[in-house]
């Protein structure tokens, strides 16, 4: 069974009843949905359809952010050619060849000639020739097809933007309202950033929805240890960091970034054009195959695809090329000789002692009763070679635990009695098929039950004499 999760863009391409449930079945763990494109109405098409079909799949918020784009374009597309001249405006018009609207007003003040623009993550490249009032007259340097919307970077121009837009914060209150588990928060660069979005959180009583620190800023690179320790998770979002810094740069802040996540013990997403070439191929290139792989051997929680399932020709074989991928990297990925970390606190030990034990016995999994999610985060980012089972009687809690790396979440009301609840957790796990009579178990619980963060039991079983003990009570 694969460990590492994969998620979806919901977009024109797989936004019906129909295709979300192709979606699942080819592999999809996580849906999100981008509020970079489209506006509330589509978006609620996307969210009823996904929960008609499954009230398990999670739901990502990814928000807009302080984003510099470019606006509509003739037809919904246009082509650039290269050694052309293009104006840059402020006006907001429909883009044709000869000029293409920005959203940043200030731009004039900001762009000197011999400036590089940026377009759709470095794809288009320009070059400012002069400044005038409302626009900026460039040369295209790199041409080819634009679209709607497309983001923009000027690299080496520190542009002072809101953290959070009023536009980012009526689409939280939107996502709040509808129930999402986590808000992918775009262009984060410091700790502050995380902190006003709790504070809206807060605000309308959703301090449970997770926040997922998205990593595309020269200046999260400078302050990543802070902002880690701010977040509930992070997503490499390569596209716009590689062009925010040099982009032979950017595998190595990946596995840097990874590498401090599961020092952490929080998930950590690598994105961004994963499988590109499938949008429009049936089949992947070796880099891209490649680059899935690697993302699973440096330890990622999960993958992500964006344009590969919202506009793409061959979503569903993309996610199914993916899973494959990672599959079959997991089976490579040796958990010999680790180094685990010190235990911090009594929690961190159990999840430590669990891993070693359940690895030393050959245990089939690791079963965790959970309120919280969060001894089964800590046992998640040590890697052990099994799965995690995670049960839990919170909704909520059971759809975020579906990002972290090895865990299948369920949902299970939980006993008053700590010896019922392990044996409640062993029946529900061998009724869902996931233990055989003849395996062993390890499993992890807290007393008092129900108190968050008390994790100070484990216990090793046989999972036959628990059933067995169960037809002797019906029986009887």
């Amino acid at each position: 069974m694969r460990k590492t999760k994969i998620i979806c863009t919901i977009g024109p391409a797989t936004m019906s009843e129909e295709a979300i449930t192709r979606l699942i079945k080819s592999g999809m763990n996580l849906a999100r949905i981008n509020f970079s494109h489209a506006d509330h109405e589509e978006h609620l098409i996307k969210i009823k359809n996904i929960r008609n079909v499954s009230k398990d799949i999670p739901l990502i918020l990814d928000t807009s952010g302080p984003e510099i784009r470019t606006g509509k374009v003739k037809n919904g597309r246009i082509n650039l050619e290269e050694g052309k001249e293009i104006i840059i405006t402020t006006k907001e018009v429909l883009g044709n060849t000869k000029v293409v609207s920005l959203n940043l007003k200030k731009i004039t003040d900001i762009v000197k000639p011999a400036d590089l623009i940026l377009i759709e993550d470095g794809r288009i490249e320009l070059i400012v020739k002069r400044v005038q009032q409302k626009e900026v007259v460039c040369q295209i340097v790199v041409g080819g097809e634009l679209g709607n919307n497309k983001n923009v970077n000027i690299p080496n121009r520190d542009i002072d933007l809101p953290a959070i837009t009023e536009k980012d914060i009526k689409d939280i209150i939107f996502g709040i309202a509808h129930n999402f588990d986590f808000i992918a928060a775009s262009f984060i660069r410091s700790k502050e950033d995380i902190t006003a979005i709790r504070e809206i959180l807060q605000q309308h009583k959703a301090k449970d929805i997770k926040i997922i620190s998205k990593i595309e800023h020269k200046k999260a690179i400078d302050n990543i240890d802070e902002i880690i320790a701010a977040s509930d998770g992070i997503m490499i979002a390569r596209g716009d960091l590689a062009v925010q810094i040099e982009t032979h740069e950017v595998p190595i802040i990946q596995k840097l970034i990874i590498t401090k996540c599961l020092q952490a013990k929080i998930p950590c997403i690598v994105a961004t054009e994963m499988l590109q070439s499938m949008v429009n191929n049936p089949r992947p290139t070796r880099a891209e195959i490649t680059d899935v792989a690697n993302a699973a051997f440096d330890g990622a929680d999960a993958v992500m695809l964006s344009k590969e399932t919202t506009l793409g020709k061959f979503p569903f074989r993309t996610v199914e090329t993916m899973s494959n991928i990672l599959e079959n990297a997991e089976k490579t990925i040796s958990t010999k000789d680790k180094n685990y970390l010190k235990s911090n606190c009594k929690v961190e030990a159990i999840a430590k002692f669990a891993v070693e034990a359940a690895e030393e016995l050959n245990a089939k999994c690791i079963i965790v009763p959970t309120v919280s999610g969060s001894t089964v985060r800590k046992i998640s980012s040590l890697r052990p070679n099994m799965n995690i089972i995670a049960l839990s009687p919170e909704q909520k809690t059971v759809r975020q635990l579906e990002l972290s790396y090895s865990v299948i979440p369920k949902i299970m009301k939980h006993p008053n009695d700590v010896d019922q609840l392990i044996k409640e957790s062993i029946w529900l796990a061998h009724k869902d098929g996931l233990v055989n009579e003849e395996d062993t178990v390890v499993i992890t619980a807290g007393v008092p039950i129900g108190v968050v963060n008390t994790t100070n039991l484990l216990e090793i079983r046989v999972v036959k004499d628990v059933i067995q003990t169960k037809k002797i009570l019906i029986s009887s």
